[in-house]
């Protein structure tokens, strides 16, 4: 801890004293009145058996985030730090290690920080990924063909006795002996020094070696038994968790049975945009000319406070141009948005002045003949070079009668640009840019009005860029390889499932090599967004209703976004789910070898977010130009909605300290709270109080300032049972505070998963303890004194959660009963985690709560 002693030392007090000369009287800092009163101090009790405090630091945040005191109890190394920020990579050691982050707004605008690092005994120690089965997972069509090839099927079965067992068949199978991602965090340096920092940096690149080493030794291990099955593997040389091979249909039930292997699925690697095109390019509207709907809002309208909110932290200057030294240094100055995307990027559009880092095209091309169930009969050349320009096509326009969504830059341009455009420098001077105020030639400037409708959500943040020019797995994970090696902060992805490919949608297994290295990247830190997919043109059977989710948002560790149909006629509250523009969630699941579930409890889709906007960018023209735009959006449009906003509550915690959001599934979570609850368009119908929704998830896009928060993880191994409670807030409800909500996400890794028991589960309690009012701002007693009182509860089988209170007068308005609790102010609040059952591989959870003067649908 940092004493009064120690602030001696450092204004030079100790030394004086010990001199011969009085010491003359000095000003006391800052640091030394927080530290000489302690009134700042941590008020952490530990919360479970055996539970320990490792290190500590409080501290005092001016309201523009500029630091005024601290005060530290322990130390943390870099050691420690790794096993707090990412607990499953340490699952084997005696220990379990937790984070707690507990933010408190003064009436003055000044917060008080607590930043905890405490563990725990480990009950059962395992190794991260152990697997359960000695044989690998089959996807529903392999174990097709492994009956197909039975004999006594197709002697019993006609439909299969006319076929020839000799045919060839692609497979793609993950080697079971490649070890969970267990690269080394970059560690903050505020927190372990910037010797500690090097150190790591030099760790994380030995260990990227010996994880290739790794991965190389599993694939040499199993090619000579796969050529004795007479397969053929592509790309031999290549570092990847998953092979690609093809083989006689008949050697498939062999391939089943081998342990090397954790799962085999047959390939797929169609995709498409998920943008609303039917089949087409957009359709350009000219409002102006009458046609279309004037009520679409413009894209820099979104940020309103009765729309997504985000103009209030614009306001505070967090527009995404922060350098994120923890991972960049000072190399950019800002944080950086990835988009992989099918089409090229209209890289001379001055949206993207001076802020775009780095271009990347990502191809897989086969050199020879390629048959028509995938196999090449030559060699495949696999290229991801860095680019100083796309050749996209200039002075191109797009018209409705365009047959290819993604060509030149038409898809990726517009994504990148809700996300980061911002035309308000002189770069857009001299050029037309579908202005409609543009002044004549002689002046060349654009109007305020153009600048702001054509804002994007973090106008100031930075763009690398990877086109996909294949759709092959191993395009797909140079894409995301380079990601995860420049460390960008959000990676958008508003690609899916090839038209009409429903073999791999609304599963939360694994079944491409990409979706293994998007698990990566959430492993590193990365916040990955893709989009849900639309429903358009499906197959006669599938209803709006129906599960249809892209395979990579199925995936835990990926933020699915659907999207809401603007009408800028309407309150956003009321605004309409889009139909077309977005796919259903609700995965079945099977949990600790119960049936599989058949009410779909697995809501998948996460957030809802406008489908576009008017004056989105697109690549008409030489330099690009702003459209107004109509049918371009869907979930494509929806997806760089959340990736932009994220990039702004990123800059947010990072300008207050907060270098935590650079953990694995901070972001993600706290992104999760960034929801208005909606589960109709009905504003009338109050918003749920509890869990999630299949088609809502948690609800319409709208940032929140979360004034008062708390952030914590917690581990469970197979051998947890017991609830485990906690106080949310040191002194309970501020005053005029009516609002409190709390999310909480499993970090389920699918890769090592069986298929009789996918995921945990785990009961999220909010315990409201009554007070009399003159206790209001006292501490509350670290554990409830009963609960008797008011209890919102999760007990979903979903892996996110959700609860929510607030006051009566909050409730006003809502048809009745009023959902307001009266004992909510000045209240305690704990949350509860009970672990009903955990799989064998233990379970990281993260829990957010905030509180506030309004609801979430409200915004301030």
């Amino acid at each position: 801890m940092k004493s009064f002693i120690q602030s001696l030392l450092l204004g030079g007090g100790l030394i004086s004293m010990l001199s011969c000369e009085p010491a003359p009287e000095a000003a006391p800092t800052r640091v030394e009145i927080f530290a000489a009163t302690g009134a700042l101090s941590d008020p952490w009790s530990p919360t479970r058996p055996g539970e320990e405090l490792v290190f500590s630091r409080s501290q005092l945040r001016e309201a523009d985030g500029v630091l005024a005191a601290e005060e530290t109890r322990g130390q943390v190394t870099d050691a420690i730090f790794q096993r707090a920020a990412r607990p499953w990579s340490h699952f084997s050691e005696p220990h379990l290690y937790n984070e707690e982050i507990e933010v408190v707004e003064q009436p003055n605008g000044t917060r008080v920080q607590h930043y905890r690092v405490t563990r725990e005994p480990n009950p059962r120690r395992i190794l991260p990924g152990a697997r359960v089965t000695t044989t690998p997972e089959l996807s529903e069509e392999v174990q097709a063909l492994v009956r197909e090839a039975d004999p006594a099927t197709r002697e019993g079965d006609p439909a299969t006795r006319e076929g020839d067992p000799a045919t060839r068949v692609m497979l793609s199978a993950r080697l079971a002996d490649v070890p969970e991602w267990d690269i080394p965090l970059i560690p903050p340096e505020d927190l372990v020094g910037p010797e500690a920092v090097q150190s790591a940096l030099e760790e994380r690149a030995r260990a990227f070696d010996r994880r290739e080493a790794a991965i190389r030794r599993a694939r040499a291990a199993v090619m000579e038994d796969l050529r004795t099955l007479d397969a053929r593997v592509e790309d031999e040389d290549r570092a990847s968790a998953w092979i690609r091979f093809e083989v006689p249909s008949e050697a498939v039930a062999a391939l089943a049975r081998d342990s090397r292997f954790s799962r085999v699925v047959v390939p797929h690697d169609e995709a498409q945009a998920n943008q609303v095109c039917n089949q087409g390019c957009w359709q350009v509207i000219d409002i102006q000319n009458g046609i279309g709907n004037p009520n679409f809002w413009y894209l820099g309208e979104a940020g309103e406070q009765d729309r997504l909110n985000h103009d209030a932290h614009h306001a505070l200057g967090y527009r995404g141009n922060i350098a994120n030294t923890q991972w960049h240094g000072t190399t950019y100055g800002r944080l950086m948005l990835g988009v992989i995307d099918l089409s090229s990027l209209e890289d001379e559009s001055p949206a993207f002045s001076n802020r775009i880092f780095g271009r990347w095209n990502c191809n897989s091309v086969c050199v020879g003949t390629l048959t028509w169930w995938g196999w090449c009969d030559g060699w495949w050349l696999n290229t991801c070079p860095t680019l100083s320009n796309f050749n996209d096509a200039e002075g191109v326009y797009c018209t409705p009668s365009s047959i290819n969504c993604n060509d030149a830059g038409y898809h990726g341009t517009s994504v990148s640009g809700i996300a980061l455009a911002n035309y308000d420098h002189a770069g857009s001077n001299g050029l037309q840019l579908g202005d409609e105020c543009y002044s004549t030639p002689y002046y060349s400037v654009h109007c305020n009005t153009w600048k702001q409708r054509s804002k994007g959500i973090a106008p100031q943040a930075g763009l690398m860029y990877f086109r996909l020019e294949s759709t092959r797995d191993v395009a797909w994970e140079m894409a995301i390889d380079r990601a995860i090696e420049q460390k960008v902060d959000v990676l958008n992805i508003s690609v899916g499932d090839g038209w009409r490919n429903y073999s791999n949608r609304c599963k939360l297994t694994l079944n491409t090599a990409y979706e293994d290295n998007l698990e990566n990247a959430f492993d590193d830190g990365i916040f990955v967004v893709n989009s849900s997919g639309n429903f358009v043109d499906e197959s006669s059977q599938y209803t709006y209703d129906s599960c249809l989710i892209n395979s990579i948002s199925s995936k835990p560790k990926v933020f699915s976004v659907a999207s809401v149909l603007i009408d800028g006629a309407l309150n956003y509250n009321s605004m309409l789910r889009d139909l077309v523009g977005s796919y259903s969630g609700g995965a079945n699941v099977r949990i600790n070898g119960a049936p599989v579930t058949t009410d779909r409890p697995i809501s998948i889709v996460d957030l809802l977010a406008p489908s576009s906007g008017h004056l989105v960018t697109t690549c008409n023209g030489t330099n690009g130009m702003t459209e107004p735009i109509e049918l371009f959006g869907g979930s494509s449009g929806a997806a760089p909605h959340v990736a932009g906003a994220a990039l702004l509550v990123k800059h947010r915690l990072l300008v207050n300290g907060h270098t935590w959001v650079n953990s694995p599934g901070r972001l993600h979570t706290v992104m999760l709270a960034m929801g208005d609850r909606a589960i109709t368009e009905n504003p009338n119908f109050y918003p749920r109080l509890v869990g999630t929704d299949n088609q809502w998830g948690m609800g319409r896009l709208k940032l929140s300032m979360f004034p008062t928060y708390m952030m914590r993880t917690d581990s469970f191994t197979v051998s947890s049972t017991t609830p485990v409670r906690s106080r949310i807030f040191t002194n309970g409800m501020q005053p005029n505070r009516k609002f409190v909500k709390c999310v909480f996400l499993q970090d389920e890794d699918m890769s090592s998963k069986s298929s009789s028991d996918q995921v945990s589960r785990v009961r999220l309690r909010l315990i409201v303890v009554e007070r009399p009012p003159e206790q209001a701002g006292q501490t509350c007693p670290s554990q409830p004194a009963h609960t008797n009182g008011p209890i919102v509860e999760d007990d979903s089988l979903d892996i996110k959660k959700m609860v929510a209170a607030m006051t009566t007068d909050l409730g006003l308005g809502y048809p009745q009963p009023n959902p307001g609790k009266p004992e909510l102010a000045n209240s305690c609040l704990y949350i509860e985690h009970t672990p009903l059952h955990v799989t064998p591989q233990a379970i990281t959870t993260h829990t957010f709560c905030y509180q506030s003067e309004v609801r979430d649908d409200q915004g301030i």
